[in-house]
């Protein structure tokens, strides 16, 4: 066995040297290496990209983990966190007033320690006018950092002095921008920022006192995992973890559907790996059916023939697979090179998981749609050499495509870490080829029935004398055009949807405690000033006690998904119109009868989360009044509209005899900035809440987004047109065959050319009408269940994907074939055997 074990492989080393110089193998190594390069691009790069996005993501925080709680940890935390090499820093942020002689402002006070900042610098300057600067270190005792409205609306500057509390601090620094500051209430009020040593003599925080602690931890992933375990044990009622998406879901929701679309681009890149590599497959595999008829006459086995030919593709195979990775290394290095004064946030360097997972996944692909040709190629029979009929694909080769496809399944699983998304393409693709095998039979049937020139006709006959090979082109075409235009159609609206959600004029103002009987006059005063803002809205603090009768809290444990929202009031309003960010998805919005009715329409999320359905009856507590109330619908929300909303909205007259204050959001550009101290003067008891810094860093993430989605999309169109080359020279020997054959016969040139290229512009017109179609039911299913985007048909699509399918497989076509009619026929029957 050994001696034939080395045999096989001394033969196997000969014949690889001399199919690589006769460039048998080089279509089958190219697609290989370029489905690799593609696929280990798209990892490392939409590895980096992911690991940066989430580490700017977490600046937000301000560490890799936050805790939360309403009074002081009962636990010392620091000696845990040093057990685990973690970074602990500890914030404090309340409510206070500050002041200045006669001036005062209520203000969101930070009080941080000397360990600030962990994540993400603030940004900070001399003066109003002053050149800004980062700053990685905290205020020092008996100084303070104060944003310029604070500044503006006591009429301060730099050098001047402040009380908070009894604590006189000096302003040394005007705070331009806080990376980690949150969304909640107390961090939209103007901030000052001090060091936490001085909280003790200010005597501000007090038993009873409305304050957030802070606890921020940094460090390796795995020790922040064992030690958020630990931590989840010890919490008490009203403390939390905090995560981005939680934190902040304008933010988050631009995280999600970011990171699935990298997922969505790579799981592509994959699919189109192995479409190329089997179509490439196949073609080496009927260029050896001679070969290995002559082996058979030579006395070698069915078991020998195998080996050989499995031999020469696992060595060929593991080069091609290492080359790919290599190559993949540097596209991604050289276009991150390329890139680095563009993207916002420095990529951290490339992990070894994506280059395991393109080289595995090259090894694997290869051996699932290879294995099924060679097991054909080792059972032709000696009489190959006198007839070229073929054996039928033996059952040991079906299974073999059934473990592929089962083995396919699992690596797209492995590549997008997400099952839902995997099952959408895998079972979405499935349905999809066979549908395009039977539209792509019927169409060549129904147009062979069209008379036309003879080239026309030629080509026609040509598909339909080849109807296997034919639709699998078809199909190859139209999966490739498909994914092209998917991954170009999905990257323009998240872009799209993004740029709406927060647009220049985006509300970065909020005004909150506004009394009814102030809504007409300030309605009128932004109206004379030409301010946009957005309707105001009456709004109501109740809390959701009881579900269908029984005590809400007692369902859902207060770490269970809405179990925070069960714990502390709710923010409730009534109207009679839906607002334009706001989408039905179940019931229906109530009409004039329903006014004053107890019914209420829910947050969608909020109510798959406590497990809630329409007709639930509803109990909301207000102190001294209860109202129950029935869900008659559950809607969409955009939280990144910027715009106030809301999680429960009653109909009119639903709130009726209950504590009501307004609440509306306004736009100021930057260069009107001091007409909001004009505005406060005006309205002095109306709380005025700014996010232009929240705004400001979603902006940044937002950029880096979008500029990750349009050079990702690079490396999946890089594997569609292997996929389109493979796709081509699969069918190429039998073409240059049957045409050398036709020129033999007489035909001229001209003939021949006009021949081949209505073949090749019918088969990429037809592709390209399919491909609408596939990618129309394939966005349509994506934006409803994965991405949250609204699905609308594209009309252009019909029109540009059948001139471009038939522009691209015409020009392919004409390359690929062109040795057909430069050659003489007595050549390229020769070369064709």
């Amino acid at each position: 066995m050994i001696g034939v074990g080395r045999s096989t492989l001394t033969l196997a080393l000969r014949l690889l040297r001399r199919e690589w110089r006769s460039g048998e193998l080089r279509l089958l190594l190219i697609a290989l290496c370029i489905a690799v390069t593609a696929g280990s691009a798209v990892g490392f790069f939409t590895d980096r990209v992911e690991r940066a996005l989430v580490r700017q993501a977490t600046e937000f925080l301000g560490a890799d983990l936050v805790l939360t709680s309403a009074r002081e940890f009962q636990l010392d935390l620091a000696p845990e966190a040093q057990q685990r090499r973690l970074q602990l820093s500890k914030q404090l942020i309340f409510p206070s007033i500050v002041m200045q002689g006669d001036e005062m402002m209520l203000s969101s006070i930070k009080a941080v320690d000397q360990q600030y900042p962990l994540k993400g610098i603030p940004k900070v300057s001399d003066s109003l006018s002053g050149t800004p600067e980062r700053l990685a270190q905290p205020p020092e005792p008996g100084t303070a950092w104060v944003e310029p409205r604070l500044l503006e609306s006591l009429k301060l500057k730099v050098g001047d002095s402040v009380e908070v509390g009894n604590q006189r601090l000096t302003i040394t620094k005007v705070l331009l921008q806080e990376p980690d500051r949150g969304g909640g209430l107390f961090n939209l009020r103007p901030r000052l920022m001090m060091h936490i040593d001085d909280l003790a003599k200010a005597e501000v925080i007090q038993p009873g006192s409305r304050a957030n602690y802070r606890y921020l931890f940094n460090g390796e992933e795995a020790a922040l995992d064992t030690f958020k375990q630990w931590l989840s044990e010890q919490m008490l009622p009203g403390q939390r973890l905090l995560d981005i998406r939680e934190e902040n879901p304008s933010l988050g929701n631009t995280l999600t559907r970011a990171q699935r679309y990298l997922n969505l681009s790579s799981l592509l890149a994959v699919v189109l790996a192995g479409v190329a590599i089997a179509m490439a497959a196949r073609r080496y595999s009927e260029r050896h059916f001679d070969t290995a008829a002559l082996l058979r006459c030579l006395g070698q086995p069915q078991k020998g023939i195998l080996q050989l030919f499995a031999l020469q593709l696992l060595l060929a195979g593991l080069l091609a697979a290492l080359l790919g990775v290599a190559l993949g290394w540097l596209a991604q290095y050289g276009l991150v090179t390329l890139l680095a004064g563009l993207m916002p946030v420095s990529l951290p360097g490339p992990g070894i998981a994506p280059a395991l997972t393109g080289f595995g996944t090259g090894i694997l692909v290869l051996a699932g749609y290879t294995l099924p040709p060679l097991l054909r190629l080792s059972q032709v029979s000696p009489l190959r050499v006198l007839r070229r009929e073929l054996d039928p694909l033996p059952t040991s080769a079906w299974l073999v495509y059934g473990c592929a496809g089962t083995l396919m399944v699992l690596l797209l699983w492995l590549h997008s870490q997400d099952l839902r998304l995997t099952l959408i393409i895998t079972v979405g693709g499935g349905l999809a080829a066979l549908l395009l095998g039977l539209i792509g039979w019927g169409g060549l049937r129904l147009l062979g029935r069209f008379n036309g020139p003879l080239s026309w006709r030629l080509a026609l006959n040509n598909l339909m004398r080849r109807p296997g090979a034919g639709i699998s082109q078809l199909i190859a075409f139209s999966l490739t055009l498909a994914v092209m235009a998917l991954i170009l159609l999905v990257r323009a609206d998240l872009v799209d949807s993004w740029k709406r959600a927060l647009p220049d004029n985006a509300p970065n103002n909020f005004l909150i405690n506004i009394q009814a009987e102030q809504v007409p006059l300030l309605e009128r005063y932004l109206n004379d000033n030409r301010i946009e803002y957005s309707d105001i809205y009456p709004m109501v603090r109740g809390r959701l006690s009881h579900i269908n009768g029984v005590e809400a809290i007692s369902l859902h444990a207060e770490e269970s998904p809405g179990g925070h929202a069960l714990r502390r009031e709710l923010n409730l309003t009534f109207s009679d119109t839906l607002a334009d960010d706001n989408r039905i998805i179940q019931g229906q919005w109530w009409t004039p009868q329903d006014h004053g009715k107890p019914r209420v329409s829910i947050e969608q999320e909020l109510a798959q989360e406590l497990g809630l359905k329409l007709g639930d009856q509803l109990r909301f507590d207000f102190g001294y009044r209860s109202i129950d109330a029935e869900i008659v619908s559950t809607r969409y929300l955009d939280w990144g509209s910027m715009r106030p909303n809301f999680y429960i909205i009653f109909p009119p007259g639903g709130l009726d005899g209950l504590p009501t204050n307004y609440i509306t959001s306004f736009h100021l550009p930057e260069e009107r900035r001091r007409e909001l101290v004009t505005l406060m003067e005006q309205f002095p008891t109306l709380t005025l809440l700014e996010v232009d810094q929240l705004l400001g860093n979603i902006r940044v993430i937002i950029a880096q987004v979008s500029l990750a989605v349009e050079y990702v999309l690079l490396f999946v169109l890089a594997a569609g047109f292997t996929v389109l080359f493979a796709a081509l020279s699969s069918s190429l020997d039998e073409r240059l065959h049957e045409g050398a054959l036709i020129r033999t016969l007489g035909a001229r040139s001209q003939l021949i050319r006009r021949m081949l290229a209505s073949e090749f512009i019918l088969l990429g017109a037809m592709s390209g009408l399919i491909a609408a179609l596939l990618v129309e039911g394939t966005r349509f299913a994506l934006y409803q269940q994965l991405l949250d985007l609204s699905y609308r048909p594209e009309l252009l699509l019909w029109l540009f994907t059948p001139l471009c399918g038939a522009i691209l497989v015409g020009l392919a076509g004409h390359l690929g074939t062109r040795k057909l009619v430069r050659q003489t026929p007595l050549r390229v029957l020769r070369e064709q055997g």
